[in-house]
């Protein structure tokens, strides 16, 4: 009879040391990709930070391209010259019918030393401009007894019927750096006119942060002539504003104007314009704000008010 054997399992002795060196080397397997993942990942998102993001390019006509896409926006004026200060804030609405709501206030001091104080308040459309004094306080010498009673609050029009132009509209919106509310093909198209035009030439870009937010200022320099192309074409395409009043070929020999601009650039939104030389200074704020515009309804003529001021 045959004796049946056992087969032994064999039996494999490892050491601690190459126990530890073998879990080691698993560790450096899994760990190693991850490491040279998250290295190319951060050196990527530095090159695409420094190259893209910042990039004065990128920002500067990222800024216009948004500028062209917004609802609303406001944008306060603030000039001083001498003893006149000037504090005007325009709310522009772009969407569902462009309008725009402004309020400036003149502050006046004289040779006696005197403050006199005018706040007027407008409403332009593209058919019709409105206008009414909101407070006027003049010094003794100047007032002459003269009651602006029949004046303050007191609504008054002009519109193309009544032998003008509306102009508010034209003033509010054909700036330096246009905004609107353009369709995607439309915003493409003024897009590629302002770059093949060279509206634009860029220098002296600086990052700074405020508030831990990244902010770009560059100076500006604009052609003006290929700035009114672009208006116009503007208002051609929008149907706001009159654009014959605007001709570009009366500024053929129009020297380059110079302003320097401030830019979010996370938000790709204009913050600030400033102009070389000058103490005027533009804010802008309240991108794509939702707020009511609605035309008076008891107004009176143009005219009519100048002639209550001067009774």
């Amino acid at each position: 009879m045959l004796k049946q054997f056992k087969l032994k399992k064999p039996v494999v002795k490892i050491s601690r040391a190459s126990l530890r060196k073998f879990v080691t080397s698993t560790k450096f397997l899994i760990t190693a990709p991850i490491v040279v993942g998250l290295g190319l990942y951060l050196l990527g998102s530095y090159v695409w930070y420094n190259q893209v993001f910042v990039d004065e390019d990128q920002v500067f006509y990222g800024m216009v391209e948004k500028g062209l896409e917004t609802d609303s926006i406001a944008r306060s004026v603030i000039q001083t010259e001498g003893a006149r200060n000037v504090k005007q804030t325009f709310f522009v609405r772009f969407s569902p019918e462009t309008a725009v709501q402004s309020k400036s206030t003149i502050d006046q001091i004289d040779a006696n030393r005197e403050k006199s104080s005018i706040t007027t308040e407008t409403l332009g459309t593209n058919d019709v401009d409105y206008v009414r004094y909101s407070s006027i306080s003049l010094p003794p010498s100047q007032a002459g007894g003269q009651n602006f009673d029949e004046v303050i609050g007191k609504w008054a029009t002009r519109s193309g019927d009544e032998g003008g132009d509306p102009q508010l509209l034209n003033e509010a919106i054909f700036t330096f750096i246009p905004m609107g509310n353009f369709s995607e093909e439309n915003r493409e198209n003024l897009m590629r006119m302002i770059r093949d035009r060279g509206v634009y030439t860029i220098s002296q870009p600086d990052l700074t942060y405020q508030n831990l937010r990244p902010v770009m200022t560059m100076d500006i320099s604009i052609k003006p002539q290929a700035l009114v192309e672009v208006l116009r074409e503007y208002a051609e395409v929008s149907g706001v504003g009159n654009k014959d009043l605007l001709d570009p070929a009366q500024y053929e020999k129009s020297a380059n104007i110079g302003i320097r601009v401030k830019i979010d650039v996370i938000s790709r939104h204009l913050m600030e314009i400033e102009f070389p030389g000058q103490s005027r200074k533009e804010v802008f704020s309240a991108y794509g704000l939702t707020r009511s515009i609605e035309e008076p309804t008891d107004v009176i003529s143009l005219t009519e008010l100048q002639s209550r001021i001067n009774e």
